[in-house]
């Protein structure tokens, strides 16, 4: 991580940064890519100039997700960025770079809210500040359901089943519904993913009317294992997909029996893991797809929110919560056909301040699942996405930072949307006082980050 010369909560170039009506946060950002060790970073945005201090993420992509460094604009032509320090890292497509700002106090009033920029597939997601002295949220801090977006309903036919969440790969497979052979087809639930060239219609094929594994593929090689979300049930009722999967041993989770007890398992950023027991919340794992069983609910449930499970405990590399994944549809109108869509994850803060006070709400939780009619299958809650604080006197209050995962939905004769699984906070200070949901990591006094302004080396 490059060390910068401006001290560690910035010079306050740019003022203070009051919020008293509601605001949606504009940062001046780009795609980008660079080669490591290198002083080039391509992008573009007329407003880069010179001495500007930049974050640069690896949002999602062929590799390296979840990376992040500080550095600055030493100048910058059309398309180019010249930076001050060489890239520690290399940044592939799916990278993004964003100008932090430097205050000299930020404060959001009371009964106010403050937005991050949602995440548009290619820039949002992100927000992150230096305040020379005091951060003060005394309203409502709103980085919730701003990370990768969750699935949408497929409304081709009226048994397809929902579309994979968003998360580190792109877009993972889709729910499989009756004799498809693009979506996974019967048998198998998972379908094609859509993260760069994947073919593979899930890691595992299921039996009778138990659904397959997610589908999606690796961006480069095609395989299941970067990009396989969880998808939901099989035969004419499948949920929804999850969000990206890292599981080497099945790309994602099984899919569940969409006519029996069971949905499909969510996707999304699992390590390895299937997830928790179907409708109930999980902890750094995959979410799983609600119950989908005969007669009264006849659709598999959309699959959980991606998990943050990949996360370092020092936000080393850090990430937005993955995206739910959307409901199948009801191959009748009796009680609609309509599957919910699945939450969005949370974003991304990282804040850097002398002094920071919680009175008000900070949050980054992930969104609920959605209902979009009485038989189809609930929507996905998104994942809960990441805080960062840095400071010598943190004061978070009782539970006023809250990252959970969202709740799936749950239509009356459908089956439930999975959980999404909850974020990542870490605080690193000289005193901390107060509580955060999830409980923060934490590093207290002696701090070796002193005098830099990115994670330490």
């Amino acid at each position: 991580m490059a060390q910068l010369l401006a001290p560690v909560f910035g010079l306050g170039t740019d003022g203070d940064l009051l919020i008293s009506g509601d605001t949606t946060d504009s940062p001046i950002d780009s795609a980008c890519t660079g080669t490591i060790s290198t002083t080039s970073l391509s992008a573009t945005n007329a407003s880069f100039a010179a001495g500007q201090i930049i974050i640069i993420h690896q949002t999602k992509g062929a590799s390296g997700t979840g990376n992040w460094e500080l550095n600055q604009i030493a100048s910058y032509s059309v398309g180019t960025i010249t930076l001050r320090y060489p890239l520690v890292t290399g940044f592939v497509s799916g990278a993004q770079v964003m100008v932090v700002k430097q205050y000299r106090s930020f404060t959001v009033n009371s009964g106010i809210n403050f937005y991050a920029k949602a995440y548009d597939g290619t820039v949002g997601g992100i927000m992150m500040f230096l305040i020379q002295g005091k951060m003060s949220i005394v309203g409502n801090l709103k980085l919730n359901g701003r990370g990768f977006r969750g699935g949408l309903e497929d409304t081709s036919g009226n048994d397809w089943g929902g579309k994979g969440g968003e998360g580190l790969a792109g877009v993972s497979g889709q729910g499989g519904w009756n004799g498809s052979t693009e979506a996974g087809g019967f048998p198998s639930g998972g379908g094609k993913g859509t993260s760069g060239g994947g073919t593979s219609a899930g890691g595992a094929t299921g039996t009778n009317y138990t659904g397959g594994g997610g589908g999606g593929g690796d961006a480069n090689s095609g395989n299941d294992e970067a990009a396989g979300g969880g998808g939901g049930g099989g035969h004419r009722y499948g949920g929804g997909g999850g969000g990206s999967g890292t599981d080497s041993a099945g790309a994602g989770g099984l899919g569940g029996a969409s006519n029996s007890v069971g949905g499909g398992d969510g996707g999304g950023n699992g390590a390895n893991v299937a997830g928790a027991a179907s409708g109930s919340q999980s902890t750094n794992q995959s979410g799983v797809g609600g119950i989908g069983q005969n007669g009264a609910g006849l659709n598999g449930g959309g699959g959980g929110g991606g998990a943050n499970a990949l996360t370092q405990s020092d936000l080393s590399k850090i990430f937005m919560g993955g995206g739910g994944g959307a409901g199948g549809r009801y191959n009748s109108g009796v009680y609609g056909v309509a599957g919910g869509d699945g939450g969005n994850g949370g974003a991304i803060g990282i804040f850097y301040a002398n002094t920071i006070s919680f009175t008000g709400l900070v949050e980054f939780y992930g969104d609920n699942g959605t209902v979009r009619s009485a038989g189809g299958g609930g929507g996905a809650g998104g994942a809960g996405g990441s805080l960062f604080l840095r400071g010598n006197y943190v004061d978070v209050g009782s539970n006023r930072a809250t990252g959970y995962g969202g709740s799936g939905g749950q239509p009356s004769h459908g089956g439930d949307g999975g959980y999404g699984s909850e974020g990542m906070c870490r605080i690193e200070a000289n005193t901390i006082v107060g509580t955060t949901n999830p409980t923060f990591n934490q590093a207290i006094g002696g701090l070796s980050w002193q005098g830099k302004l990115g994670p330490s080396a």
